[in-house]
């Protein structure tokens, strides 16, 4: 039986959890993930234990059946590689801080240029615009940002770390939920997207019980006093 993504091909440049964790989800629907690594480290995920005969298990569980090709995008011939994939390609996934595509000439920009029919989505922790936009982050810090941590944990009011990265993997899922979005649209109209997605923003929707109490009531939400806790 085929899958639903069978003939699509998907570029990705993330790296760790939340990146390749959406394009997993769409390796998983039969996309053909080609994972673009730089030549030295490649991706950092393979450093990250558990590891098995030198394999790393976190990595494995982001990147199976993905395949890799090292590509060094700070020289000429690294990008004339790039431009020889990107007619072929259906989707482009990119994780860097908003600035250093355009910077190795492989921005939406340039990249639709070869191709008009692609997707192109860049995976941030801010988005691409706006005052934090080149502020780094971690999933704890957009959790805390977002107000996550402020109701998590018990009433003596002290935050307690999450045992899953929710923010990582929910914005996981809502990029590639969007993609497929956009694949949606391209089907309809033959042109390509653009698909910005921050994982602050993704964080933030994550509250809703908690911002629809606010919003009615003016109460803030408190750690062990909210409607599930």
């Amino acid at each position: 039986m085929s899958l639903p993504l069978e003939g699509i091909t998907v570029l990705d440049f993330t790296r760790l959890l939340p990146g390749p964790f959406a394009t997993q989800l769409l390796c998983n629907l039969g996309a053909d993930v080609i994972k673009i690594e730089d030549p030295g480290i490649g991706d950092y995920m393979r450093t990250v234990p558990p590891t098995l005969q030198g394999v790393s298990y976190a990595y494995i569980m982001v990147n199976r059946g993905k395949k890799s090709l090292a590509v060094d995008l700070k020289r000429k011939d690294g990008r004339e590689i790039l431009y020889r994939l990107v007619p072929k390609a259906d989707i482009v996934m990119e994780q860097f801080r908003p600035g250093v595509m355009e910077r190795l000439g492989a921005d939406h920009k340039t990249l639709s240029r070869l191709n008009p029919k692609l997707i192109y989505c860049s995976f941030s922790g801010y988005g691409q615009t706006g005052p934090l936009k080149d502020v780094p982050g971690h999933d704890l810090t957009f959790e805390a940002h977002a107000g996550i941590l402020g109701v998590t944990g018990g009433r003596d009011g002290r935050p307690v770390i999450p045992g899953v990265p929710m923010a990582d993997l929910a914005s996981g899922y809502n990029a590639a939920f969007s993609v497929l979005v956009a694949l949606r649209t391209r089907d309809r109209t033959g042109r390509g997207e653009f698909v910005d997605v921050s994982i602050f923003d993704t964080a933030v929707s994550l509250m809703v019980l908690n911002l629809a109490r606010y919003l009615a009531t003016g109460e803030e939400p408190v750690a062990g006093e909210t409607l599930l806790t």
